[in-house]
């Protein structure tokens, strides 16, 4: 955990350096067929179930709910999961 932190504020004073938009840090949501979900700029797994996983982002939380879901890749900067996604939500 200690370095997704690490990383991340990292890359928080690369983009203050490079004068680059604050919106790079923010997290980016792509879903394919509704059965694959990937969210890159995460910052941890905060709950992980078949039927429910909670993602923590620099905005807030990602909630995603369906049946059979699993983690299929987990690194630093992105998180990939699949099964049968129902419902997406972002929370503050």
């Amino acid at each position: 955990m200690k370095r997704l932190i690490d990383t991340f504020a990292l890359k928080r004073k690369v983009v203050a350096a490079l004068d680059l938009p604050k919106e790079i840090l923010l997290p980016v949501i792509t879903v394919s067929g509704g059965n694959e979900l990937r969210v890159v700029n995460y910052k941890g797994i905060m709950e992980y179930s078949g039927d429910r996983i909670r993602l923590n982002t620099q905005c807030g939380i990602v909630i995603v709910e369906g049946k059979r879901l699993a983690l299929n890749k987990i690194a630093a900067e992105a998180v990939t999961l699949s099964g049968h996604i129902t419902r997406i939500e972002m929370v503050e």
